[in-house]
């Protein structure tokens, strides 16, 4: 009688990690995570990363920098950044939003416009797109294509009440007041 071949275990793989494991490790390195505000007693204070990551995106070292310099009040240089962002890495519709954002921050609303312009080419269902290109036309004095502009990003988004309300300011100016 045969016996059977002796029971092998399967060679030992090095560990693979996918590629959120590498962007947490790297940023972890890099420092762009910080402290929740205020933990409860008791309780120690979670990190968390200032990019949003739910879209999926991959985000750059110069834009995480853009938002951590954001969300700490230094404009200026969150502004360098997310130009640096956008020369490193010119197809990341986030990066032309926050660029977008932070020109109109500082008043420069035809260079913003050419930053939503961006975002909406590279991420057409994006309503943050049409909001930007939408307050950017306001600002310009171009209220019908404004208008135009807010009508798309209800239609990609119904249930943000601000952009129904950024709709209604649109109306307003073009002289179509309710009755």
């Amino acid at each position: 009688m045969e016996q059977p071949p002796p029971f092998r275990r399967p060679p030992v793989r090095s560990v693979k990690y996918g590629p959120g494991a590498v962007i947490y490790f790297l940023a972890l390195l890099a420092g762009f995570f910080q402290a929740s505000p205020a933990p409860a007693a008791g309780q120690a204070g979670v990190p968390r990363l200032v990019y949003p990551i739910y879209t999926g995106l991959s985000p750059t070292a110069a834009l995480a920098r853009g938002i951590n310099f954001w969300a700490n009040a230094e404009k200026f240089k969150a502004l360098k950044a997310f130009h640096d962002a956008t020369e490193v890495c010119p197809r990341d519709p986030i990066a032309w939003h926050n660029l977008g954002v932070a020109l109109m921050y500082f008043s420069r609303t035809a260079s913003a416009l050419d930053a939503f312009r961006h975002e909406w080419f590279l991420w057409p269902s994006a309503p943050t797109a049409y909001f930007g290109m939408g307050d950017c036309l306001m600002a310009l004095g171009r209220y019908l294509e404004a208008e135009n502009s807010f009508i798309m990003g209800v239609v990609t988004c119904p249930v943000e009440w601000r952009y129904w309300e950024a709709l209604a300011r649109a109306f307003e100016n073009n002289g179509k007041k309710e009755s």
